[in-house]
């Protein structure tokens, strides 16, 4: 992965997992992106971010991060997580789906002793604000 590619290539490339991950990714995220009313899809990441894990305060900048809104779905969690963006700090729940601006700077903990496991997509929805 370049530097180019994460702050300027605004597009989205399967990669060989894509295949092994689809049958259980697609139903799961399939629904989300209908009620989204998505119009182009940018890049899915799936992150698991270890017990004593810390995202370090970031924002996310160039013509991708302007492109897209970013959003977290919540695969596995524990109440010792959280996220904070600006000013405000939040716990993200199993099930539920997360939009925040990432060209605010950022930050994830998880001071528990399970591993936070999202799945980060990037999209355009319609009408979105």
């Amino acid at each position: 992965m370049t530097h180019y590619y994460v702050m300027w290539d605004t597009g989205s490339y399967d990669y060989p997992c894509m295949e092994y991950l689809k049958p259980a990714l697609v139903p799961l995220m399939q629904p989300v992106l209908k009620k989204l009313m998505v119009e182009d899809m940018g890049r899915v990441l799936i992150v698991n971010l270890k017990p004593s894990g810390h995202i370090i305060k970031h924002n996310d900048q160039g013509k991708y991060a302007d492109k897209y809104a970013r959003f977290h779905l919540v695969v596995k969690s524990n109440p010792h997580c959280s996220q904070t963006c600006g000013d405000q700090k939040q716990k993200f729940e199993v099930g539920e789906v997360w939009w925040f601006n990432h060209k605010k700077l950022h930050t994830a903990d998880n001071v528990g002793t399970t591993d936070r496991v999202h799945i980060i997509f990037d999209c355009v929805p319609k009408d979105f604000l």
